[in-house]
């Protein structure tokens, strides 16, 4: 069944702008966009949530505003995740990416 525009909303999360460069690069260069690692990402945590070990810091004062398309449905079932499990859904994409820039 074909999806309505109704059943996608934008997301906005804000990064540090060092961390949205690094996993811009990364993306670029694994070829997979910015928002299909993020739905992955998304998908993942609803079914078996996680929190991703990582040892990279990044010092940035300055911060981005990553967006992307998501499913309605999907999004609502991982904010839900994320209050179960006492976080926020821009604090657990901010440590995959930090996991995924660290990764590469």
């Amino acid at each position: 069944m074909k999806k309505n525009k109704e059943d996608y909303m934008m997301v906005t999360v804000r990064v540090k702008q060092r961390l949205s460069e690094l996993y811009k690069v990364t993306m670029i260069r694994s070829g997979q966009t910015i928002t299909e690692d993020l739905i992955e990402h998304i998908k993942k945590q609803v079914d078996n949530y996680r929190i991703p070990e990582y040892k990279l810091e990044i010092n940035d004062n300055d911060y981005v505003k990553i967006n992307f398309r998501v499913e309605r449905e999907l999004y609502t079932n991982y904010k839900v995740q994320m209050i179960l499990n006492r976080t926020t859904p821009t604090a657990d994409i901010t440590r995959h990416m930090l996991k995924t820039v660290e990764n590469s």
